[in-house]
């Protein structure tokens, strides 16, 4: 099989791979650039891929941004941020753009068909089409209404004024449909949805406010993206134990991560799950993967490995992604566990 087959064959749930796919939503910039030094020069996102034969690339929209006042920037969607560690802006509540229910009815979502958005998913479809798995990231139905109208004031409106949120929530998923129909001509094959709804003591709202506000909109979302002819994959960290099973049943083929910092378990879950939904994750870069305790990260991808594994429907990654804080010498150890004791059959002894 080549990547593409693999990924392929995970989420389609009938048969086992030839071995364990593997790919992460982001790899830091600092991270690919420190490969540089290696005999093998690696410039950019792209050339790692290849260099390490990672089965899927993964793609974002673009947004033009500008300076805002002295240390801040603003993008297209009119959304103040600022830069951090890693390779994205934080939203700042003081400057959100929605107050009002006329500032959400005259809002308008930065226009789907300008070329910067599809720069990068453009390039990944020329350079690995029909090789690898070519994923594009979408938000769904809970980043955007939380940065329109601000963290804080997100919170209230969903106590006190959820009408108001309903219609963020519409103009956001007709959004999302937009982009997902541009992405799937270019060349898309598999929409991950990454918009984060837990901590690590469970949702961020109340799962009865996720259940009646914001489910059944992503409901109506996965069945658009699966008109598309497109696999879905859910993403989000935390604790999602009182919501797991109402995401499986929307149709979704993979969730990610199972999350070790939000208490979950994937022996669990694979128990429960697995043979309705693909896994993804689960090695942990908050703590084994930034640390330089070797056998530390080649037992936790191994425990993964024989967790996960048996049957098909697995993904092995972190359990977020390639930060900054982890090393290129942490990430190509998980890679190479993986390559030796990923392939199936598996073998459960050597696993163990």
């Amino acid at each position: 099989m080549n990547s593409r087959q693999r990924v392929f064959t995970v989420l389609e749930g009938k048969k086992e791979p030839d071995r364990i796919p593997h790919f992460e939503w982001s790899i830091a910039n600092k991270v690919i650039t420190t490969a540089n030094i290696w005999p093998k020069f690696v410039w950019s996102y792209a050339d790692l891929i290849d260099l390490y034969d990672i089965d899927g690339v993964v793609a974002w929209p673009l947004y033009e941004t500008k300076q805002y006042l002295k240390d801040l920037i603003i993008d297209e969607s009119g959304i103040v941020r600022k830069e951090g560690v890693e390779d994205y802006a934080v939203s700042l509540d003081k400057y959100a753009p929605v107050k009002t229910e006329d500032d959400l009815e005259s809002y308008k979502f930065p226009d789907p068909d300008n070329s910067l958005r599809w720069l990068i998913l453009k390039g990944l479809v020329s350079r690995f089409k029909g090789e690898r798995a070519i994923i594009m990231k979408i938000r769904d139905v809970f980043s955007w209404p939380r940065e329109l109208f601000g963290y804080e004031q997100f919170m209230i409106n969903i106590a006190l004024n959820k009408n108001i949120v309903s219609k963020a929530i519409d103009k956001s998923v007709n959004y999302a449909k937009e982009l997902a129909k541009r992405a799937v001509d270019i060349g898309a094959e598999i929409i991950v949805n990454t918009d984060d709804i837990a901590c690590d003591r469970g949702l961020i709202i109340s799962p009865k406010d996720y259940k009646e506000l914001f489910l059944p909109k992503y409901k109506e979302l996965v069945d658009f993206f699966k008109t598309l002819g497109v696999f879905v994959i859910k993403h989000t960290d935390g604790d999602i134990t009182s919501v797991l099973g109402d995401l499986v049943n929307c149709g979704i083929d993979c969730i990610d991560p199972i999350d070790p910092v939000g208490k979950m378990s994937l022996e669990n879950i694979k128990k429960e799950y697995g043979e309705k939904v693909s896994l993804k994750g689960n090695v942990d870069c908050s703590k084994i993967l930034v640390e330089q305790d070797e056998n530390k990260i080649i037992e936790a991808t191994k425990n993964c490995i024989k967790i996960a594994g048996p049957g098909g429907r697995y993904i092995l990654s972190s359990n977020n992604s390639i930060h900054s804080g982890v090393t290129l010498k942490n990430y190509f150890l998980m890679l190479n566990t993986l390559k030796r004791f990923g392939r199936y059959p598996l073998n459960i002894s050597e696993l163990s």
